[in-house]
């Protein structure tokens, strides 16, 4: 259908561009968009006198690019974005100072969705997205990054999330009076930044009443007592409900970071321009400073402490800062500890860092209002917008409204309205996420789930702007094209803490390579040094994927901070056939170049000629076998996967502390997501042993038997398999990557021996492995089990003693997918 829908549809040149399956899903998106759109237009016409043929190019269409076009033209494929295009070009126009140049990132927060861009004296566009789960490829000016006010919050394995899902309009959020889900914008109404005296009573069938403050109200009182209950806490509603505002936030600002830190931009050279109903109340979160301070709190005195606080104070902008107390913290953070987990430990207290909050005179307004800030309520002013006048100075806390919206002023924020602007900056050092005068302490073994949950989104954005950049620093197809890598950190002793959504099968064998390396080389690694192994026997998977592991390591202390990791799949690594994927291999070393541990950076020094050597020389001393045919890009993208090693330091900015008190709990709180699933899995079979099997094409057999013990939320993945004189072998680390805990015999198809041939396994048997796991716990039928392989390319040939580089392409075929229970 698609193809026949661009060729027939004029004015379309879906076609004429690169990248094959993008241009396959872009004319199938439009066929179902145009025909819509045109009947919209056809509506719209007939209200004309005379007809659209009358109006002709009078009437003109906004395009997801920005552009316009004249009503005949109109594609539903460009104008899915075009109504956010238009924000972004009002933004431009009037936030955009052609004098200072500052570039300005648009933040659109409506209902129903966020939207970002940046302007920067010229539009950048963005060219491949994916909405609604479709990959589409058409110039727009905005990302879409989130679901707006009504995007649902979720409570789910122990940590707060908020998802792309939307309560939409209809039902809404709970406020809305219509059973809709708990939302953004019922936190914001339970927090108090939301006044219902001050909102449209639109709500019910006479469309006459005013948001349901007591409906909101009642849902967080029974979210949090299920928190609670599973956590073994004592949370208030209040700071549930500020929890998942914060994380919120900390969200929204990832795939800011990916339009600016991912291009090499940091985002706090920007004038952040915050538009749409619920921009105002969220912009302000998106720009973090802070000053940590990792020491215990008997080791700190008074004098120390408030010298801390004068050099706070001294970068704030009022003109009578006052530090508050300073005495009695350690009393006064025990009974707050007692007073919220009902205990008091005599153990000494980690100040992680020190705020300090102002106090000043604020322009008086006509009334306050209750409203729930970091850790209280507290009576804040109200102003409305059209009291104010050019050149007023609003401080935070405080909330500023019009007909359209509502602006909160946080903490150690100020609003200056200006005659076409409100403008809100930031008073000093305060922390964006609020601030308290006095020390902010944490004890080590206390776990705050909103913390987790902000840890884990920051985790995942380091790891994330790894891959961006590799992808735009590679220059290879199937890493810049295909996304055919993965990168990752991970914690001092080895534990995933954090993966980007790409190869799901290589996050979790990296784990299998890294403690290989770790094993190896200990404590010895010195900064800058950087391993690359791709052999199984090293936690690898087929050879082609290449790992490069880089421990990051304080210079002081020589201990490992924490590990990154990246992925990539090189098109060719030499062995008897092109793209290094045979067919029909008996032994490894028929597959290409094969490394157990390399050091590809020593002391600093990229070491090209010893790459060169396991590469392209001894690969060649084989029967029949050459070298890697595709050498220039082999070393182009091993120099761009240990560039994103430098990124991942300046993104992980965490104090040392707070970063491995969070690397281990978010792995704890795995465990324990694990150990509850396997649990219901044993009532849901009342504890009966688990079984399937699968056949290989060559007839091999795959058995998996598992048995739960519910006590202690565990079981054992059984296989019985042989290993087979073929391809068809999985190396462990693919089969551990479809599962947790194995048992896997030496001399299987899953655990095959050292020298035996394992390329088919990485893409054969993985599939087969994973159909098996999901029918033994009968969660979806079986797939088609296969990855059809497509390979091509002739070899190097040395000439005077000079390799003349030869050629190498390998592509993956998908297939479908089985059913599932809805």
């Amino acid at each position: 259908m698609s193809f026949l829908h661009n060729f027939i549809t004029p004015y379309s040149d879906n076609g004429a561009q690169i990248k094959m399956v993008s241009r396959g899903n872009s004319p199938t998106a439009d066929a179902y968009l145009s025909p819509l759109i045109r009947q919209y237009v056809r509506s719209l016409g007939s209200g004309f006198k005379g007809g659209l043929e009358i109006v002709a190019s009078k009437l003109l269409f906004m395009q997801s690019d920005g552009g316009l076009c004249v009503w005949e033209n109109i594609l539903g494929l460009r104008a899915i974005l075009s109504g956010p295009a238009g924000g972004v070009i009002g933004c431009a126009r009037s936030c955009w100072d052609p004098e200072e140049k500052t570039p300005v990132l648009g933040f659109d927060m409506g209902g129903t969705s966020t939207d970002i861009s940046r302007f920067s004296g010229m539009y950048n566009h963005i060219f491949e997205t994916k909405t609604a789960e479709v990959a589409i490829r058409t110039p727009q000016l905005i990302d879409t990054v989130a679901a707006g006010g009504s995007s649902i919050l979720h409570w789910k394995n122990g940590l707060f999330a908020i998802g792309h899902d939307s309560a939409g309009a209809h039902p809404g959020p709970v406020c809305y009076r219509k059973g809709g889900p708990l939302t953004v914008t019922d936190t914001n109404l339970f927090l108090g930044r939301l006044q219902p005296a001050y909102f449209p009573s639109i709500f019910r069938p006479n469309e006459d009443e005013p948001l349901d403050s007591d409906s909101t109200a009642r849902a967080f009182k029974e979210l949090t007592a299920k928190i609670n209950s599973e956590e073994g806490m004592n949370m208030t509603s209040e700071e549930v409900a500020n929890g998942f505002l914060r994380v919120a936030n900390e969200s929204m600002s990832r795939p800011i970071r990916s339009l600016t830190e991912g291009r090499g931009i940091w985002a706090s050279q920007h004038v952040l321009a915050t538009f749409g109903g619920a921009g105002g109340q969220h912009a302000y979160l998106t720009n973090e400073i802070q000053r940590p301070r990792s020491e215990q709190l008997s080791q700190l005195t008074a004098t120390q402490l408030q010298q801390e606080f004068q050099a706070l104070g001294n970068q704030q902008e009022p003109d009578d800062p006052q530090t508050g107390r300073i005495l009695g913290l350690r009393q006064r953070f025990r009974q707050i500890h007692h007073e919220r987990f009902g205990i008091t430990l005599d153990r000494d207290i980690l100040v992680e860092d020190i705020r300090i909050g102002a106090l000043v005179n604020a322009k008086k307004s006509v009334e306050s209002i209750r409203l729930f800030t970091t850790s209280a309520w507290r009576d804040v002013c109200l102003f409305k917008l059209e009291d104010l006048a050019t050149g007023d100075k609003v401080i935070g806390p405080s909330s500023i409204l019009n007909q359209t919206q509502t602006i909160f002023v946080q903490v150690g924020w100020s609003a200056i309205l200006l005659p076409r602007y409100l403008i809100l900056q930031k008073n000093g050092i305060a922390n964006a996420a609020g601030s308290l005068s006095g020390v902010v302490a944490a004890k080590l073994d206390i776990v705050d789930p909103t913390q987790l949950s902000i840890f884990g989104h920051r985790f995942m954005s380091v790891a994330e702007q790894m891959g961006r950049l590799l992808q735009l620093t590679s220059v290879s197809l199937n890493i810049k094209e295909r996304l055919d890598y993965s990168c990752a950190i991970f914690s001092p002793n080895g534990g995933s803490v954090g993966n980007a959504p790409h190869i799901p099968c290589h996050p979790g064998a990296m784990s299998y390579a890294l403690a290989y390396q770790v094993e190896k080389y200990g404590n010895t690694p010195r900064p800058g040094d950087v391993i690359v192994p791709n052999h199984p026997a090293a936690g690898c998977s087929h050879l082609l994927d290449v790992t490069v592991i880089s421990p990051v390591i304080d210079e002081v202390t020589n201990e490992v901070r924490f590990w990154t990791t990246s992925r990539a799949h090189h098109a060719d690594i030499g062995g008897i056939a092109a793209g290094s994927m045979p067919p029909h291999s008996k032994e490894i070393w028929q597959e290409g170049a094969s490394f157990l541990s390399f050091k590809i950076v020593n002391g600093r020094v990229f070491d090209e000629d010893g790459l060169a050597e396991i590469m392209l020389r001894k690969p060649a001393t084989y029967p029949g076998c050459t070298g890697t045919r595709t050498w220039s890009n082999n070393v182009n993208d091993l120099k761009a996967q240990i560039a994103v090693f430098y990124r991942s330091i300046s993104q992980n900015t965490a104090s040392q502390p707070s970063r491995q008190k969070f690397m281990a709990a978010i792995q704890d709180n795995a465990e324990k997501v694990v150990r509850s699933l396997l649990r219901k899995v044993h009532d849901q079979f009342q504890g009966l042993p688990l079984k399937a099997e699968d056949y290989m094409d060559d007839g091999s057999v795959l058995k998996l038997k598992i048995k739960i013990n519910r006590e202690c939320g565990s079981t054992a993945f059984d296989f019985t398999s042989r290993e087979v004189y073929g391809n068809l072998n999985a190396p462990h680390a693919i089969t551990f990557s479809a599962i947790i805990y194995t048992i896997l015999p030496a001399g299987t198809i899953l655990s095959p021996s050292l020298g035996a041939a394992i390329v088919g396994g990485n893409v054969e048997t993985s599939q087969r492995v994973t159909g098996l796991v999901l029918c033994v716990f009968q969660a979806a039928a079986a797939s088609q089990g296969t990855c059809y392989n497509l390979t091509f390319g002739y070899g190097d040939e040395i000439v005077d003693g000079k390799a003349v580089p030869g050629f190498g392409y390998y592509e993956t075929i998908a297939g479908g997918a089985g059913a599932g229970p809805n």
